[in-house]
């Protein structure tokens, strides 16, 4: 049996499964931030420094609670047209584009990091970021937003394609170059770079294995909200994957207390000083 993806009681009923999905994933996000406002206090109260990378963790977080608001405001608003459907979409995409960007920053410092600021690999990183910042600001001039039963939703969606392939492809080259980066290191069972493997290797594949099943749902192009519909959950997981930085860098310097330098390196190989710095620096206030 054919499905008519573009039948107007088909598209209502998959705009229904699209709103109670971003209202779950919604839900999930604000309980997670709740429960990391821990970070914000303790810089609030002078028990963490801020730091240079603090906003990046901050603008993550704050962003990814941002469009959650937005989101709710548009699923929400009971068909009141006293709000401009157009800004509330192009706000949607502002801060969707802004987390995506803050989370990928924090992927390019680790891939830099460990490739201890190769010229060749920051170049890459760098120009990755900002193509995304280019494609990510032509998509939201694109963006529309239109009325469907009382609902503020996103219009011609596959316009937003250029963004999930994109996203998909430089966080697949930010995973391969962190891989190669880790295996020229010795990795040994305890040390930093086993740590840096299982918390910060293990987020970018599953924000990056989170982000196939919305280009290809975009790639099919079934109709609007199918094209949506698992947007949702990469941007969640990055979302909440951003605070993991944080731990992960306070059990560094854990390790650079109690053991030595060749228990958390691995044999054979140099760290620099600027490396030290970059993986210490959050949890300085602390030591």
């Amino acid at each position: 049996m054919t499905v008519d993806w573009h039948d107007h009681a088909r598209v209502i009923a998959d705009y229904l499964i699209f709103i109670k999905l971003t209202h779950v994933l919604g839900g999930v996000f604000i309980w997670d931030f709740v429960l990391n406002l821990g970070f914000e206090y303790s810089i609030l109260t002078g028990k963490r420094r801020l730091t240079w990378t603090s906003p990046l963790y901050l603008g993550c977080r704050w962003s990814s609670l941002s469009l959650v608001i937005v989101q709710f405001l548009a699923l929400d608003s009971g068909g009141s047209h006293a709000i401009d459907c157009q800004v509330v979409i192009v706000m949607v995409f502002v801060f969707a584009y802004l987390t995506l960007l803050f989370a990928s920053a924090l992927i390019a410092l680790r891939v830099t990091a460990l490739w201890e600021y190769n010229k060749i690999v920051v170049a890459i990183a760098f120009n990755s970021w900002l193509a995304n910042v280019i494609i990510y600001a032509y998509s939201t001039a694109k963006s529309r937003g239109y009325w469907v039963e009382g609902e503020c939703v996103i219009q011609h969606t596959f316009h937003s394609n250029i963004s999930v392939f994109s996203t998909l492809a430089i966080d697949f080259l930010l995973l391969t170059l962190m891989l190669v980066g880790l295996l020229r290191w010795n990795i040994r069972s305890g040390g930093i770079f086993q740590l840096m493997y299982a918390q910060g290797l293990a987020w970018v594949l599953v924000v990056a294995l989170a982000e196939i099943p919305p280009a290809v749902f975009i790639a099919l192009n079934l109709n609007d909200p199918m094209n949506m519909v698992f947007q949702g959950v990469g941007l969640v997981i990055m979302s909440i994957g951003c605070i993991p930085h944080i731990p992960w860098t306070c059990q560094f310097s854990q390790c650079q207390r109690h053991t030595t330098r060749h228990s958390c390196y691995g044999p054979a190989k140099r760290a620099t000083t600027r490396f030290l710095r970059i993986l210490t620096a959050s949890c300085r206030s602390n030591t």
